[in-house]
């Protein structure tokens, strides 16, 4: 079922970004008008698409970097290609970027912080494979995974650190269900996220992150692991039986409307159905709920309006679907 509401948000809004990038800015409105122009036959939406695309390719940009920079934006192309979505020679239209975010991933390996970046270039290594030389590939994929086992095999202490675990621990996850291309490496990265999380249990830790349980369930379901899928049943378990619908803002809705939706698909008989429907019917059928957050918030593709449509266009898709990795930035 169309919304308008939400379309003519994102096309009020678009024109007026002064941001070019994926999670902020132009790219990701254009990225998620594709997305429901394909799916709800809409061709003025994807009119704007096209429009909103050709700026974010006249506009330079500095950062190298997937949520602000050139990284996402190339992502973005490639999946829109690969899903024809446009037709266009990926080289062509975004060549001279493509090289300068192999070389800024080439240097991640001395700046052993940056785990985000490190955990994105893996996304869009695999996803630009066939655009990257063969041995460049074999050295930098082997060195990311290394880098973040390093990160993951560590207790995190504080609250924050607890919470950056599971973020990235949940993109990781995220990258294993999608990219069989990690499978075939081995299950390391797996493997220690469990050990870590198990050793926040025994320490009296609760996981409040329904992402990463989701994730860890798919994950399970799919190579056969009742230890993990033991695991991540009593993470979804525990989020969604404390969970209070009214105190959710709108990123927490949406992740918990997206999550239910994973579950679903994952088990049609999901015992968790009914409160979709809920939580869903709080946000689509009372506008005045998305504005809750203030107005920079709700224009980002990052929690905002426009993930909130994303949502519904990844409704349609198969659960491997490499839209999934977006909502979880």
């Amino acid at each position: 079922m169309k919304n308008n509401f939400l379309v003519n948000f994102i096309l009020l809004h678009g024109y007026s970004l002064d941001n070019s990038s994926l999670m902020f800015g132009k790219m990701g409105y254009s990225l998620i008008l594709f997305e429901y122009s394909h799916y709800f036959k809409d061709a003025l939406a994807e009119k704007h698409a096209f429009e909103l695309l050709q700026e974010v390719l006249a506009s330079p940009m500095k950062s190298n970097t997937f949520n602000e920079g050139k990284m996402g934006i190339a992502w973005s192309l490639i999946h829109l290609i690969e899903k024809e979505y446009i037709e266009a020679d990926y080289l062509e239209l975004y060549g001279q970027e493509h090289k300068e975010i192999v070389a800024f991933i080439k240097q991640l390996k001395t700046d052993m912080n940056n785990i985000v970046s490190k955990n994105d270039a893996i996304s869009f290594l695999i996803a630009s494979k066939s655009y990257i030389q063969e041995s460049d590939f074999d050295e930098i994929l082997p060195n990311l995974i290394e880098n973040l086992y390093d990160y993951l095999k560590q207790i995190p202490k504080s609250l924050f650190e607890r919470n950056l675990f599971y973020y990235h621990a949940t993109k990781v996850l995220c990258q294993y269900n999608l990219y069989e291309e990690l499978n075939i490496r081995g299950e390391t990265l797996i493997d220690i996220i469990v050990q870590t999380h198990k050793k926040l249990i025994s320490d009296k830790h609760v996981c409040t992150n329904i992402s990463f349980g989701v994730n860890l369930l798919q994950y399970g379901l799919c190579h056969k692991r009742k230890d993990i899928i033991k695991l991540a049943n009593a993470i979804i378990k525990c989020y969604f039986s404390n969970m209070v619908l009214e105190t959710l803002n709108l990123k927490e809705a949406i992740d918990t409307i997206y999550n239910l939706n994973k579950l679903q698909l994952l088990n049609k008989k999901s015992e968790w159905s009914s409160l979709k429907e809920e939580l869903s019917n709080l946000l689509f059928n009372k506008e005045s709920y998305l504005y809750k957050g203030n107005r920079l918030t709700l224009n980002r593709l990052k929690g905002g309006i426009p993930q909130l449509l994303l949502m519904k266009c990844l409704n349609f898709q198969d659960i491997k679907s490499t839209g999934h990795y977006i909502m979880l930035k």
